[in-house]
């Protein structure tokens, strides 16, 4: 029996407007496509195969003797497998409301956004739930040395130097990645012991965010500190909102992110499988009419699987302390930084 022909379309020229609009999602505090790099698949589901990073530590012998034959490798190999399950969301286009409020904006263009925020959020919290649980810390779940909340008795420098350490102690892996949610990225940077650090070479006080992030990561000792300030509104529909923020308040996480590249060898905390043949892009934009509504149908989907690949690859810091930001007497007085 021959197989229907597919009833949408695609749409490349949304699909270029969504790429843009991404580039918007990651000023605004979306993490996830970092800690987890997207891996290009063409199957929708297959196994593939990690070196145990054991195997890549182990001290040997190298010596030969004469007419002996050289000490040789022997790898052994953990396989792990992945299934890209397909997600979607349609926004409908009545054709009476298109044609009353074209003259105001794009409505292609803002229902194609809402369709593509449904699945970048959902693909957000997949992944800071992953890096938020500790069944998933193979490098250990470590204790801060005093609440963050606590400006005068905490040293974030010192809690992260003891959890790479130990991780490196524990699994060999150096972790390098910072994650942390916006509440603890401002409480890291009201520590006492960073501000008398920093006072006479940084105005920590007037510098703008990215600069903030930054030095941040310099004074961690990290390569970067992402800072995932991404929001949900977990209300059920047409109940008062509960926003809640995606990355959790109670961890700050440390990991070692993919380089991105098509090595699935590679030591990493995951990766995000993406299926290619069905969704060429992360996120794939396409449309349809249905005729009983009279509407236009705009429709985000992907088919991918955000995998933990080694779990060596994430350490936790908890007790954090409060949830709440308290000002420095001397910030109260200053305009916000951009």
């Amino acid at each position: 029996m021959p197989r229907p022909k597919k009833d949408f379309s695609p749409r490349p020229d949304l699909n270029i407007v969504m790429h843009e609009y991404d580039l918007e999602r990651s000023r605004r505090g979306f993490i996830g496509h970092k800690v987890m790099p997207i891996f290009n698949t063409p199957k929708k589901s297959a196994g593939y195969f990690v070196i145990p990073l054991e195997y890549l530590l182990k001290v040997q012998s190298t010596r030969r003797a004469a007419q002996a034959a050289y000490p040789r490798g022997s790898w052994k190999f953990k396989g792990k497998d992945y299934n890209c399950q397909e997600d979607g969301w349609e926004e409908p286009i009545d054709d009476t409301e298109a044609e009353n409020y074209n003259d105001y904006f794009d409505v292609e263009e803002v229902c194609s956004q809402r369709a593509n925020d449904v699945i970048a959020r959902n693909q957000e919290r997949e992944v800071a739930d992953a890096a938020g649980d500790e069944s998933n810390a193979g490098s250990g779940i470590y204790k801060t040395v005093a609440p963050w909340s606590d400006y005068g008795a905490s040293d974030p420098e010192l809690d992260v130097a003891h959890m790479k350490r130990k991780a490196v102690l524990s699994t060999g892996l150096e972790l390098t990645h910072l994650t942390m949610s916006e509440l603890r990225f401002e409480q890291a940077l009201r520590s006492k012991k960073l501000r008398e650090t920093m006072q006479f070479t940084t105005p920590i006080q007037t510098m703008p965010k990215e600069a903030k992030r930054k030095l941040l990561a310099m004074y961690l000792s990290v390569d970067d500190v992402w800072v995932g300030n991404a929001i949900v509104d977990q209300a059920p529909e047409e109940s008062k909102t509960d926003i809640t923020p995606i990355w959790s308040e109670d961890y700050v996480s440390l990991l070692r992110p993919s380089n991105g590249g098509k090595n699935l060898k590679e030591p990493c905390f995951g990766r995000r499988f993406v299926w290619t043949k069905d969704t060429p892009q992360l996120i794939t934009m396409d449309d349809y009419y249905e005729h009983q509504t009279r509407s236009h149908i705009i429709r985000a989907r992907q088919h991918s699987d955000p995998r933990v690949v080694f779990k060596g690859g994430l350490a936790l810091l908890k007790d954090l302390g409060d949830k709440e930001l308290i000002l420095l007497p001397e910030e109260e007085a200053l305009p916000a930084a951009a």
